[in-house]
């Protein structure tokens, strides 16, 4: 769950029996034009490796149409690797939200 309020990002993972706890970002750069878009569009349940971390989510301002207007969920549901975002869509500044899980038995 993401939320963009005031300049800051706050991001807090919630599944069936477990949750994390609430995090804040400050979002600096222009901040009234960023949206949080995740990876996953209309899955319900993520099937990654969870012994790898990932990319959950990005801080994105609008790829740009030729026509002017502007597209979030384009970029973030494009199958493109989350890194190459920018250069794939001419996006000048983005934030990434990755995501480890570590064995606290190691």
């Amino acid at each position: 769950m993401s939320k963009i309020d005031q300049g800051d990002l706050k991001i807090w993972l919630r599944g069936q029996q477990f949750g994390s706890k609430q995090s804040y970002f400050a979002l600096t750069n222009d901040n009234g034009r960023y949206v949080a878009k995740d990876f996953f569009g209309s899955k319900k349940i993520l099937q990654e490796d969870i012994n790898k971390a990932f990319h959950l989510m990005a801080i994105i301002t609008p790829n740009r149409n030729p026509d002017g207007s502007g597209s979030y969920c384009r970029v973030a549901q494009s199958e493109i690797d989350p890194e190459k975002l920018g250069t794939a869509f001419g996006i000048p500044h983005y934030y990434l939200i990755e995501i480890e899980f570590i064995d606290s038995e190691e």
